[in-house]
């Protein structure tokens, strides 16, 4: 015998229904080809408006009376339904008796619970609701539009509870919570809107507890994609023989309906903001020597830089912080200790007490700034799993963040501050980065999609400079300054203090210089003493203060226009005489960053005017004719050399003496490259760009305040009593740039000061956190002034204090591209607007066209509208090259944090699980799933069909209209196949020959003959593109549009058969496929009376045939129960009531004699039959079709 095509055949399930228990096993009813309603109902109006997911179970079966092996069976779908809004999908279970439940929870693991995320449910939630609160540190990075997130409620590693949810909506803010336990902690709540109301309540946390507990963990999610799906696309574009790459319409099949509204995003800032803990000072140890108990905390003086920390208890035993996230474990004790990097602390969460004796680490100042960014494309020939760029300027520990796109699902992978990069999910990707070299070597857990990129985002340590003393103190001792309001004239000023060590005199020697018991400074013309006393003064005391003093004289000039040197030229006093020390001006300059500043300048006794120690003019002394320079820097002017990192990796800063002329922006020598944007290539040349960090600027006809002394002046002598001010000390030394808070550590006669948030403290309490206040800091101009000092007669006045701790922020990120993530994801096609401001302040602006491209005024670029991700290069292609008559591209700067867009996210449209059919949270936001893999086989179509000569007569061959084929049906015109006996087929000659005689009387003519071309082939490649890529060239031409792609579901090979065999001497109620126990004295003789089943109605099923007594039994199958009794006189048969065919038959003459009570014989049988799920995606749209109808074909060989 021989397996015919008539044998092969769908059969039906038990129920083919939608309910829980639809699906089963295999009944013996054949699905009718081209029945109406032979597999699902029809479509009703409530389906149609809001759209529905239908599953079906069915069978491949061999239904043949023999044990014929059907080799390499698979199953194809071959055609969609006409209509567009429903679709079919296979997938596969392999169980024969699974139901719609089990399906549908294989589905639905698409997406399982992962890690721990980093966020605390904040506070109980009921039943309804559709937003959730939680709180999390506040630099932990919050969830996206789209994220889904797993509630779960556990115990003792068990899940009790647990809901899936998907963020439509969020947003953060950080809040300032007072602790329970005293003091206060910040932490950033989270609101995050989710699709699908809350199905249960769940227990959170109280955020006012320091270390907050919560029943209800907050997971992450990763996809498991536990379910293979298969289906049929066309070919979008030709294939010629031999080609293997093949381009399709998509590579996803549409599972569920997926709705969706739009969320408008307004001046949302694109450049993501990343948190520089960089070192500000050497390592340091400190010693708390405090006995603490489970839930208590140890404050430190400074944020640790993460990684940094190693911590030793009183016996000796050490905690290192060997990951940078926090999270100490001791490898003796397994006593865990926490880190909170923002708040300076450490959380001690065993169980127990612990006497923390000392600890370790290198300060840190904690920096916001926008992201660096660079981009590496991915395209057909780059695509590997193992990335080596060279990052610059080099990323800050713990900063940098690579995000990647695999079949359209992005993945993040980050650096844990101790160069060791890690995945957000589990097994997709790892790596380490170099603080030295800036060298990335990444290493991909899936292959990047084809046309994506491999997206880095970092901040960089180098905008933040350590400025601390290092060990060597530099710092003078703290200064007084004394403001007097009134003109002092030179010589006759003297001051006096007193303490318990007696009263000392202090006076100025006419030229600005202050001697006696103390030095400093004197501004004659604006009365500020600057006193740096050799004897402490108390808090309190007053200071006297005598002086020779007279009126000012004052006038107001108008900025003239700069004459032919470019210097402002204009006279006070009449053109009188004037005194020297006497002059200041008061004046408002505009800075390069059209912020304006008021600037003070005097002159210095010699006739220069100075600000701060910086020419800005002179002043003639006999005429009262001042010269002014109205454009100058401050100091030294630092510039920023950025080059196309495209080109060259080089990034650095340079200083440079300048005088009123700021130099202008310079190029290197051109060198052409190209950069792709999307699928568009232009050209650029590396370029140098040289940007003042900041100038000043008088505008003409501004106002110029100027006061001074008329020369040949005599003054009464005036007295004052001046309270102490505070003591002043400047940490900058002559540094420009601003001082990051919270970064500060001073050391004054033993006392140790540190700032937080502008002010200034001492005395910590390494248990509570609380501190002496006694001062504040200007962290715009690095002075520190101290308010009060502990006062002791014998303290020496120190001569200087050492600034141990200190980082300076130097000028802002300017960037030439960029790198970045919408807020949210898909964007709606051309929604997308973009604007940023350069180094000129000049504002661009640009837009997204249907395709994606980005174009504007000096900015290109692309967006990729499904996942968000925006590539932009600023800059435009100008002709610095017409030697080559070739374009160049000359870059544009700007400032990271300035760049904003606009645009309209697609968010999912939440849907009733109830009445979908399936729980759209657990599965992608669009719907769709992948339908081709690597590694699948997959099956190229086409076919023709065409109207065969009418009529036909006996033994006439009919040409077809193409050779060689590879399958051809004959049908007559009422689709009614004709027996293949009446004709042969040569495939290779493309002939039908029909038989001779012939009788079509049965069959309506003239007859059809559909003719397919195919070949089977294994995919190596799947892009999100639609590309995929086969082993082999194809050897047919396909046309575009006709052609269909088909994935196949692998059934295997396809034979009914008994196996397995074994005897047992007692059955235990256990289903093991091997002997339990000892094996029984009888026997059964499966060699020569093997036990017999057949393709037609053996199903898959573990039996056991269970002795009541020395000659009868029960026949069990594992899940069937009781399905017959009998002896060992008769032959057994059991029927399979769903075929009315036997299951198997036991011939009688295969028992032996021996057989006692609960004796088993054990075996397994297989069916020649497999089972496929069918679902059918209904989407929300118009009725405009009769009929949804699809193809699946059951394939394999036979002899």
């Amino acid at each position: 015998m021989t397996i015919l095509r008539d044998d092969i055949k769908i059969k039906k399930s038990e129920r083919m229904t939608d309910t829980p228990d639809g699906g089963g096993q295999m009944t013996g009813n054949e699905v009718i080809d081209g029945q109406i309603n032979n597999v699902f109902t029809d479509i009703s109006r409530f389906d149609r408006t809001g759209g529905r997911v239908n599953l079906r179970k069915v069978y491949g079966h061999v239904d043949a009376q023999n044990q014929d092996v059907y080799l390499g069976a698979h199953a194809v779908l071959t055609d969609q339904p006409d209509d567009p809004n429903v679709s079919f999908t296979l997938f596969n279970t392999d169980s024969p008796f699974d139901e719609r439940s089990d399906a549908q929870r294989r589905i639905e693991s698409y997406v399982v619970q992962g890690p721990v995320s980093f966020f605390t449910l904040y506070e109980d939630h009921l039943v309804g609701q559709r937003t959730v609160l939680a709180f999390a540190r506040p630099e932990t990075a919050r969830p996206d539009v789209g994220d889904v997130l797993a509630l779960s409620v556990e115990s003792g590693g068990d899940i009790q509870t647990i809901q899936f949810v998907r963020i439509i909506g969020v947003s953060t803010e950080v809040v300032t919570f007072p602790l329970q336990e005293g003091g206060e902690i910040q932490r950033q709540v989270i609101t995050m809107e989710i699709g699908t109301p809350l199905q249960y309540g769940f227990e959170g946390a109280d955020p006012t507890i320091r270390v907050p507990v919560s029943p209800t963990l907050i997971r992450t999610t990763t996809v498991a994609d536990i379910a293979r799906y298969y289906g049929v696309v066309p070919l979008s574009s030709s294939a010629a023989v031999l080609d293997r790459v093949l381009q399709l319409d998509t590579v996803y099949g549409q599972l569920i309906p997926a709705s969706q509204s739009e969320q408008p995003i307004v001046d949302a800032r694109a450049a993501p903001d990343s948190t520089v803990y960089a070192p500000c000072g050497a390592e340091r140890t400190e010693s708390p020597n405090e006995y603490l108990d489970e839930g208590e905390t140890i404050y430190l003086t400074r944020s640790p830089v993460p990684g940094s920390m190693t911590i030793k208890n009183n016996t000796g035993e050490v905690w290192e912080d060997v990951d940078g996230v926090g999270v100490l474990v001791s490898g003796s004790s397994g006593f865990e200790l926490l880190i909170d990097y923002d708040a300076a602390r450490i959380d001690i969460g065993g169980s127990g007490s612990i006497r923390l004796w000392t600890v370790t680490y290198t300060p840190a100042a904690k920096v916001t700034q926008a992201a660096d960014s660079f981009i590496e494309p991915v395209t057909q020939g780059t695509s590997r799993y193992v990335w080596t760029p060279v990052l610059s300027p080099i990323p800050a520990p713990g900063a940098l963040v690579i995000t990647y796109q695999a079949l359209g699902k992005l993945y993040r992978v980050r650096d844990n501050g101790r160069g060791q990069l890690q995945p957000d999910i589990p097994n997709t990707g790892s790596g380490t980065l170099n603080y030295t070299t800036g060298s990335v070597s990444l290493t991909l857990g899936a292959l990047p999609d084809v046309d994506s990129v491999i997206a880095y985002q970092w901040a960089a340590p180098q905008h933040v400079e350590r400025i601390d003393d290092a060990g060597s103190p530099r710092h003078g001792a703290p200064k007084l300054r004394i403001e007097t309001g009134e003109f002092i004239d030179p010589t006759s000023l003297s001051l006096s203090y007193t303490n318990a060590a007696g009263t000392f005199e202090i006076t100025d020697d006419g030229s600005g210089a202050l001697t006696g018991d103390g030095s400093g400074v004197v501004d004659y013309a604006n009365g500020v003493i600057w006193l740096q006393p050799d004897n402490w003064i108390p808090d309190g005391q007053t200071i006297d203060v005598e002086f020779g003093n007279g009126p000012k004289q004052s006038e107001i000039v108008a900025a003239p226009p700069p004459d032919g040197s470019g210097n402002m030229v204009f006279t006070i006093n009449g053109g009188s005489a004037i005194a020297p020390y006497s002059v200041a001006l008061q004046a408002t300059f505009k800075r390069s960053n059209d912020d304006t500043v008021d600037r003070i300048i005097t002159d210095d006794g010699s006739g220069n005017l100075l600000d701060r120690g910086i020419s800005m003019g002179e002043v003639d002394y006999s005429t009262g004719e001042v010269t002014l320079l109205p454009e100058t820097g401050v100091s030294t002017y630092r510039y920023r050399t950025a080059v196309n990192r495209q080109e060259i990796p080089e990034y650095r800063t340079i200083t440079a003496d300048v005088g009123r002329n700021p130099p202008e922006d310079v190029f290197r020598e051109p060198v052409s490259s190209t950069l792709k944007i999307g699928s568009r290539t232009i050209y650029s040349t590396s370029r140098v760009i040289t940007t003042p960090l900041e100038t000043y600027t008088l505008v003409v006809g501004d106002d110029i305040t100027v006061t001074f002394q008329p020369s040949g002046q005599s003054y009464p002598a005036t007295t004052q009593q001046i309270e102490r001010p505070d003591y002043l000390i400047d940490i900058q030394e002559g540094f420009s740039s601003s001082v990051a808070a919270n970064s500060i550590l001073y050391r004054l006669n033993d006392r140790l000061y540190f700032d937080r948030d502008g002010l200034l403290y001492r005395n910590l309490d390494a248990t509570t956190g609380a501190a002496t206040e006694c001062g504040a800091v200007n962290y715009a101009t690095g002075i520190i002034s101290i308010d009060s000092i502990p006062y002791d007669p014998d303290d020496a006045m120190p001569d200087s204090g050492e600034l141990i701790a200190a980082a300076a922020l130097h000028d802002p990120p300017w960037t030439e591209q960029a790198f970045l993530y919408a807020p949210g994801a898909p964007l709606a096609p051309a929604s997308l607007v973009m604007t940023a401001v350069d180094t000129s302040g000049n504002q661009i602006t640009a837009a997204a066209d249907q395709s994606g491209y980005i174009s504007g005024s000096d900015v290109t670029g692309y967006v990729d509208q499904q996942t968000g991700a925006i590539e932009l290069q600023f800059g435009k292609n100008v002709d610095i090259a017409p030697d080559t008559g070739e374009p160049a591209w000359q870059a544009t700067f700007v400032d990271p944090a300035t760049i904003k867009i606009n645009a309209v996210i697609l968010v999912p449209l939440p849907l009733d699980a109830e009445i979908l059919g399936l729980d759209p949270t657990r599965l992608p936001s669009d719907g769709r799933v992948p339908i081709y893999r690597v590694g699948d086989r997959v099956v190229i179509l086409h076919e023709e069909t065409e109207t065969l000569p009418a009529p036909l007569s006996a033994d006439q061959t009919v040409a077809l209209s193409r050779a060689p084929v590879s399958a051809v049906r004959v049908q007559d015109s009422n689709s009614l196949d004709v027996d293949p006996a009446l004709f042969t087929v040569d495939l290779e000659a493309g002939e039908i020959t029909f038989a001779d005689p012939l009788d079509l009387s049965a069959y309506q003519e003239p007859l059809r003959a559909t003719h397919r071309i195919e070949d089977m082939r294994l995919v190596t490649d799947v892009q999100i593109n639609g590309q995929i890529t086969v082993d082999r060239g194809v050897a047919y031409a396909y046309p575009a549009g006709e052609t269909k792609v088909a994935s196949a579901l692998y059934m295997g090979d396809l034979q009914a058969r008994a196996f397995n065999v074994f005897t047992q001497k007692t059955w235990t109620g256990d289903w093991a496929d091997d002997r339990i126990g000892d094996d029984s004295t009888a026997k059964y003789d499966d060699v020569n009376f093997p036990i017999l089943v057949d393709n037609a109605a053996a199903v898959e099923e573990r039996w056991s045939v269970i002795f009541t007594s020395a000659t009868d039994f029960n026949v069990v199958g594992e899940n069937l129960g009781v399905v017959a009794t009998g002896d060992i006189y008769s032959h057994v048969a059991p029927t399979n009531p769903l075929t009315d065919e036997p299951y198997f038959t036991i011939r009688s003459d295969g028992w032996g004699v021996g057989w006692v009570n609960n004796n088993v014989l054990r075996f397994n049988t297989s069916a020649a039959a497999h089972p496929l799920w069918i679902a059918r995606t209904i989407l929300s749209g118009p009725d405009n079709f009769d009929t949804d109808s699809g193809t699946i074909e059951l394939r394999g060989d036979a002899d």
